[in-house]
């Protein structure tokens, strides 16, 4: 390993958590106007993204955060309205969670917010460059995934 390579690697994980700090404030900042965060948002996005009737845990794993996490931000949006959870008729301690007709009104603010927040980021970029940048997070995410023992999704907003 060259000692250019050596400090290139020194740079980019501290360059890589910054980024993604900033962008999770950049859509906490779009989200606000809509009364949600990147959490609040994520499982309902999630939802409209994958159909209603998911598993908790199953949208917890989805959303990828620890199930008790998820159970504060679901009663949340559940007082807000937004989702109800059901049973689950094939075993009843299972618990569906589904959008409501206002939940999914929001769910499709809050995408449109992370669309237009992904063109505002990157759409000046060269799609060359994006897909690179691609290329070397899904290799990052593949070989954390193998050191850890544990895969994260791609679920975010």
């Amino acid at each position: 390993m060259t000692k250019k390579m050596n400090k290139t690697w020194a740079e980019f994980a501290p360059l890589l958590m910054i980024c993604g700090r900033g962008w999770r404030r950049a859509l906490n900042t779009v989200l606000t106007e809509h009364k949600l965060s990147d959490a609040s948002a994520a499982p309902l996005i999630t939802l409209l993204r994958h159909g209603d009737r998911i598993p908790q845990n199953v949208l917890a794993e989805r959303v990828g955060v620890e199930g008790p996490t998820l159970v504060r931000v679901l009663d949340s949006l559940e007082n807000d309205g937004l989702i109800c959870r059901v049973p689950d008729e094939a075993d009843r301690r299972i618990k569906l969670v589904q959008l409501t007709e206002g939940g999914t009104a929001i769910a499709e603010r809050a995408e449109s917010c992370a669309a237009e927040l992904r063109e505002q980021i990157l759409g000046d970029i060269e799609p060359e460059q994006v897909d690179a940048a691609l290329a070397v997070l899904r290799a990052i995410a593949e070989k954390t995934a193998a050191l850890t023992g544990t895969q994260d999704n791609d679920e975010q907003p």
